[in-house]
């Protein structure tokens, strides 16, 4: 579930963090409405100058440079400005529904989930709307924290050693 990459999905991650406050710029400027106060950031961090030079970025950039704007989202949730709260919280609603439709599919009802990745562990308000989202639909899930010595693959591995047939 998920992995698709950044262009067909990627929810929670930095990137859509990214995309979807280049997304709300660019939809204020159509509609003349005044720009979220994270736009300035997202523009120096992009290195461009203005709004309309948004599209020749997105489509040029690689998924590092995208995902590179988060802290300008983040700063600006802490700061009290809705469009970015609004953003963080969607992305990790959606990081939750992802996390729940993988654990349907293993038919999991107690599971142990681990969010990783730079977006999940770095915005608590990311985190908190993920974190709301499984316990809602599961609130048998135990989230836990990963420690200094954890690797992602091990998980995957593990897994693939109990479904394994010799």
């Amino acid at each position: 579930c998920g992995g698709w990459g950044h262009l067909l999905g990627d929810e929670g991650s930095g990137c859509a963090v990214g995309l979807a406050a280049l997304r709300a710029i660019v939809n204020r400027w159509d509609c003349a409405q005044n720009q979220p106060s994270f736009c300035a950031d997202i523009l120096e961090l992009a290195q461009i100058h203005s709004v309309p030079e948004i599209p020749t970025f997105v489509y040029q950039a690689q998924k590092a440079q995208i995902a590179a704007l988060m802290p300008a989202v983040e700063k600006a949730a802490q700061s009290g400005d809705p469009c970015a709260a609004e953003i963080l919280k969607t992305q990790g609603a959606l990081l939750a529904q992802t996390a729940l439709r993988l654990c349907r599919n293993l038919q999991y009802t107690n599971p142990r989930i681990l969010p990783m990745g730079g977006a999940v562990l770095k915005s608590k308000l990311l985190y908190s709307a993920f974190a709301d989202g499984v316990q809602r639909e599961l609130p048998e899930a135990l989230l836990v924290t990963a420690s200094e010595d954890f690797v992602p693959q091990r998980g995957g591995y593990y897994f693939w050693l109990t479904t394994r047939r010799l």
